[in-house]
């Protein structure tokens, strides 16, 4: 809050799912401006921020469209020329286009650079200007952009920042699995505030009762009772596998963070509301969130996989108290990880 009080860019540093998009959505709801989110990623551009060039729209349709052409027939001579001269045909086929950036910049918005660090280091570069207390911004690609035909081009703009203007970003710690930092000198023109995992036990309890709790429907079968056994789940994860004994990246930075268990959560609420028993809801979602996945993209072997996926099977089937729903879960997840095939050939599709 004192930081945007005092208008100074915001680096919000932590673990996935802490809460940093969620504090940055409720700064913005609280002083009622408009939040614009950019997710960054390895691909993102310089003009997917700034903003660039874009072809103009129906600018064939208004040059070739014969009503268009004979009704500047019959319009006045001076009139005529006065409509050609701004019309797109005469202008050119393409004309800027104000990204998220500036256009937050002209009308006092908020961004939030969500995932900064994925970004290229080339791209967060045009950055440094606007994190400057000067808070400018040189749009040098508009140079010529507004140019009419023969009438030669302008020099490039300074956009200057509206006073409620405040640019936020997020980003996961640098050592962090596949993750990378910024540069010195742009983490340097940040306020950088280290946002910590939510562990204890108590406030994961709250939350995760809050996800499953359904106010929309008052009949709701009793799912309280599975905060416990899904919270000790995830305990067990996080210490047998994620953390693998000390080295993380020989399990591909397997995690299962608080927003996968909202996500098992979201699942069993939703699943209950439509008629599934609390405890097939509970192990249907553990095997969406924690064990379907455990063959893509984590770099296990295959055997690894199975060996991963038959000792949180065990440990996630051993918490549900009901004999008989147990044994169904157990079938429906007793397969092979996805990505692995189960046999030498896949089997044929019927139509």
């Amino acid at each position: 809050g004192r930081c945007l009080a005092n208008r100074e860019p915001v680096l919000l540093v932590g673990d996935t799912g802490c809460g940093k998009t969620t504090v940055c959505q409720i700064f913005a709801v609280l002083l009622r401006k408009r939040l614009n989110i950019i997710s960054c990623h390895a691909h993102t551009e310089t003009a997917d921020i700034i903003g660039g060039l874009r072809p103009v729209r129906h600018a064939d349709d208004e040059r070739t469209s014969p009503d268009r052409t004979s009704e500047k027939m019959d319009l006045q001579p001076e009139r005529a020329a006065d409509e050609n001269a701004e019309s797109p045909a005469t202008k050119g086929l393409f004309e800027w286009v104000d990204g998220p950036l500036t256009r937050a910049m002209r009308c006092g918005e908020f961004v939030l650079l969500d995932e900064i660090s994925l970004a290229e280091d080339a791209v967060l570069e045009r950055l440094n200007s606007v994190l400057e207390p000067s808070r400018r911004l040189t749009l040098a690609e508009r140079v010529g952009s507004d140019a009419s035909a023969g009438g030669g081009g302008q020099g490039a703009e300074e956009v200057s920042a509206h006073a409620d203007f405040r640019l936020l970003a997020t980003m996961n710690p640098g050592g962090d699995f596949g993750k990378r930092e910024l540069s010195p000198a742009l983490r340097s023109r940040f306020t950088e505030i280290w946002v910590p995992a939510l562990v204890e036990r108590a406030d994961l309890e709250m939350v995760v009762t809050s996800a499953l709790f359904n106010t929309a429907q008052a009949d709701q079968p009793d799912v309280s009772v599975l905060v416990t056994p899904m919270l000790d789940f995830a305990d067990w994860f996080q210490t047998a596998v994620a953390s693998g004994g000390g080295a993380r990246e020989e399990h591909g930075g397997l995690t299962l963070s608080l927003r996968d268990i909202l996500t098992w959560a979201n699942f069993v609420r939703v699943a209950v509301d439509r008629g599934v028993s609390p405890w097939e809801a509970f192990g249907h979602g553990a095997a969406l969130v924690a064990l379907d996945g455990l063959g893509l993209g984590t770099g296990l072997s295959q055997a690894a996989a199975l060996e991963t996926k038959a000792a949180a099977s065990d440990v996630l089937l051993a918490l549900i108290p009901d004999v008989e729903t147990r044994m169904a879960v157990a079938a429906r997840i007793s397969g092979p990880p996805p990505g692995f095939a189960s046999g030498s050939a896949p089997a044929p599709l019927v139509h």
